[in-house]
């Protein structure tokens, strides 16, 4: 058995490879835990993460669900990663367990979309751009931008 632990899931990129090699070292079953719920929203005060279109847990799930759907879209998103990556399984932690851990004391906009200060449409629109900006120079020495092997194969 291989098992394996990660703080987040953003574009993918990393964990497909992790499970791979587990497996390649003899394991028979591989199970991932990831330390947090879901990234389904961007953040906006500084963190330099992705576009909402490059989350892929909001390429699983789509549009971004409401407060009152996040452990339906964390299931969801679950089973298809668990396809998706081949590991026998993968579990995140539920929104209502970091609240609890964490007191309330965080921000957790990013995992529950619930933004402390309102950020203007215009603003969120500004940011994005400026990020989508960045992918495309970046794309090409491969250090950001979607992850093209995710986007094209279906779950």
């Amino acid at each position: 058995r291989g098992g394996g632990m990660d703080g987040s899931i953003g574009r993918g990129s990393t964990i497909g490879r992790s499970g791979e090699l587990v497996r390649q070292q003899g394991a028979r079953e591989v199970h991932v835990v990831i330390h947090s719920p879901p990234v389904m929203f961007p953040c906006y005060y500084g963190i330099d993460m992705s576009t909402p279109e490059e989350l892929v847990a909001r390429q699983i799930y789509g549009p971004a669900p409401g407060p009152d759907r996040l452990e339906d879209a964390r299931e969801v998103i679950e089973s298809a990663f668990s396809r998706f990556f081949d590991v026998d399984s993968l579990t995140y932690l539920s929104v209502d367990t970091l609240r609890q851990a964490e007191n309330g004391g965080r921000c957790a906009a990013c995992f529950d979309g619930a933004y402390p200060v309102t950020i203007p449409a215009c603003d969120r629109e500004d940011i994005e751009a400026n990020r989508r900006r960045q992918d495309v120079r970046c794309a090409s020495v491969g250090s950001r931008g979607p992850n093209p092997s995710f986007v094209t194969r279906s779950v």
